[in-house]
């Protein structure tokens, strides 16, 4: 039963850390699309003006999805592991999302596999 488990909880979070990689990949190309030679544009197409470029919310958070999708990934291959499957319920609350839980369900069913 734990072995299957922990097969269980390596799915879980290698899925939600791949998943975590490509969101926050996407939205680091989509941030750094939108605000090219370093000018956001801003309004409509015939009355566009542009303010200079300032790290927004966007990039921040698609940086810190890739950090945690990284992390993840790498924790994947050592569950059902206790200490890394703490790093992962914490690594899925942070990323957020659909992906960040798939990661923190597979960090904790990791835990449960360690102790079945």
């Amino acid at each position: 039963m734990g072995e299957s488990l922990g097969g269980i909880s390596r799915a879980l979070a290698l899925v939600g850390g791949i998943l975590l990689v490509i969101s926050g990949a996407l939205r680091l190309l989509g941030v750094a699309i939108w605000h090219l030679d370093g000018y956001m544009w801003i309004g409509p197409p015939h009355m566009m003006w542009a303010i200079p470029f300032v790290v927004g919310a966007g990039a921040i958070r698609g940086l810190i999805a890739l950090i945690c999708g990284i992390v993840a990934l790498i924790g994947a291959k050592r569950l059902p592991d206790l200490a890394w499957g703490i790093v992962l319920i914490i690594v899925g609350a942070i990323g957020g999302g659909i992906s960040g839980l798939l990661v923190l369900i597979g960090g904790a069913i990791g835990i449960a596999a360690k102790y079945a």
